[in-house]
């Protein structure tokens, strides 16, 4: 049992054992990050609007945060810090994801569909559920925040 035990260890750092999940991973992973928009036009020094959000795998699922500040910071539907306020799940095509906001202005929530493209993240509402005063942007593309 001590010589398998020490067989599995050996394989495993060598990446034998994770090879075969390793591609499936990489795929996706593109996806998964945080991601910032910022509207060009300052007062101040303060954007009009910015939005962020942050996508990561957790338990097999897609899960995030979504944060829309706009009107120069006099409107702000984020989360708490430790709240999570996107689910989703990865599409087939490991380059896009359909997410469901939770907004902390209204219950309820509405559809996107995210997708890389060029190393950016396009970011298309594609649906309002019971979410029927959603006020942030329908349609922009987000760049990765280092």
């Amino acid at each position: 049992m001590k010589i398998a035990s020490q067989a599995i260890i050996l394989l495993s750092l060598l990446g034998l054992l994770t090879a075969p999940f390793a591609h499936a991973k990489d795929d996706d992973e593109k996806i998964y990050g945080e991601w910032l928009y910022e509207a060009t036009q300052m007062t101040d020094g303060v954007p009009q609007s910015q939005l962020s959000l942050t996508l990561r795998h957790s338990e097999g699922k897609l899960v995030g945060q979504y944060c829309y500040i706009s009107n120069y910071g006099r409107r702000i539907d984020c989360p708490d810090d430790d709240e999570i306020n996107v689910q989703g799940a990865v599409n087939q095509d490991n380059e896009s994801a359909t997410i469901h906001i939770d907004s902390t202005f209204q219950r309820g929530d509405a559809r996107a569909v995210v997708r890389v493209v060029d190393n950016r993240l396009r970011f298309v509402i594609d649906q309002k559920s019971s979410m029927t005063l959603y006020s942030g942007p329908r349609d922009i593309t987000l760049i990765r925040k280092h």
